[in-house]
C-alpha cells in the first residue's frame, strides 16, 4: 500500500508533468503562427517588388512620352519661326545638354554603386543583428539558469 505522501508526489509530478505539457504546447503554438505569419508577408514580396517596378516603368515611359511631346512642340515652333539665325546658340545649347547627360549617367552610375553597397551593409548589419540577440537570449537564459539555481538551493538549504 502506498502512504499519502507517494500519492500526492505522483498528483503532483501528474499535474507538473501536464502543466508543462501546456506551456511547451502554447510556446509552439506561438512559435509557429509567427513563423507562418513571416512567411506569409515573404510571399507577398515578390508581389509587391512586381507592382513597384511596373510603376516605376509606367512613370518612365510617360516621362518619355512628355519629352517627346513638348520637344516636338518645341521643334515645329522653331521651324516655323526661323532656324537661320541661332544657329550657334543652339549648337552651344547642344553641347551644354551633352555635357549635362555624361555628367547625370556618370552621378547616376556611382548612385547605383553607392546605393547597392549601402544595401549590402545594410543586409550585413541585420545578419550582425540576427547574431547578437541570438547571444543576448542565450547569456539571459544562463543569467536566468545561474540565479534560479541559486535560488533553488537556497530553498532546499532553508528546509
Amino acid at each position: 500500500m502506498t502512504n499519502s505522501t507517494e500519492k500526492d508526489d505522483n498528483r503532483k509530478s501528474s499535474h507538473d508533468s501536464a502543466q508543462q505539457n501546456n506551456e511547451y504546447s502554447f510556446y509552439n503554438t506561438i512559435k509557429e503562427d509567427t513563423t507562418k505569419i513571416v512567411n506569409e508577408i515573404a510571399k507577398t514580396q515578390p508581389t509587391y517588388i512586381q507592382a513597384i517596378s511596373n510603376l516605376q516603368m509606367r512613370y518612365i515611359e510617360a516621362t518619355k512620352n512628355i519629352i517627346n511631346s513638348t520637344l516636338g512642340f518645341q521643334k515645329q515652333v522653331f521651324e516655323t519661326l526661323d532656324n537661320n539665325s541661332t544657329t550657334m546658340f543652339t549648337k552651344q545649347l547642344g553641347r551644354q545638354s551633352n555635357e549635362i547627360t555624361n555628367n547625370f549617367i556618370e552621378f547616376n552610375n556611382i548612385n547605383n554603386k553607392f546605393i547597392s553597397n549601402v544595401l549590402e551593409v545594410a543586409g550585413d548589419g541585420i545578419k550582425n543583428y540576427t547574431k547578437t540577440l541570438d547571444t543576448i537570449v542565450k547569456f539571459n537564459a544562463n543569467v536566468f539558469e545561474q540565479w534560479y539555481s541559486l535560488f533553488k538551493n537556497n530553498q532546499n538549504f532553508k528546509r
